[in-house]
């Protein structure tokens, strides 16, 4: 008899069997959806703190007595700036040896085609040239 029972009732144990493992997979699914919607939303945030800071340092541009009582804000405007100086001096190496590079090629008689060619940065020193990150553009 015992066994009689089992047969009659090993289609209700393996449907619930398979319910708990559906249940676990929509809920693996479910979490899966929200991990993308959160990975979205941090996205969404850093770039909405990335204006938020390009809009103060323009704020700072303007009106450079806004920021003076903030001591937090002048010590993040101190590290920009030490990083702004450091991209400048980049940029005008940069420039002296554009200019360097240019007067070999008019010493070597290259042609203004080959000229662009060799001066022209590609990649992340492209994006440099412009004063933004890459992330900024």
């Amino acid at each position: 008899m015992d066994m009689r029972y089992r047969l009659q009732h090993m289609g209700d144990a393996f449907v619930d069997l398979l319910e708990a493992v559906i249940d676990t997979a929509k809920d693996s699914a479910v979490d899966v959806v929200d991990s993308i919607e959160m990975v979205k939303v941090k996205r969404e945030r850093r770039k909405t703190v990335m204006r938020i800071g390009e809009r103060a340092v323009a704020m700072r541009e303007k009106l450079p007595e806004l920021f003076v009582d903030d001591e937090e804000m002048t010590e993040v405007f101190k590290d920009y700036d030490s990083l702004q100086n450091a991209m400048d001096e980049v940029l005008v190496r940069r420039q002296e040896r554009q200019e360097r590079l240019s007067q070999r090629f008019s010493a070597c008689g290259v042609s203004e085609e080959e000229k662009e060619c060799a001066a022209e940065p590609e990649g992340e020193e492209a994006d440099m040239s412009s004063g933004m990150s890459p992330a900024m553009t």
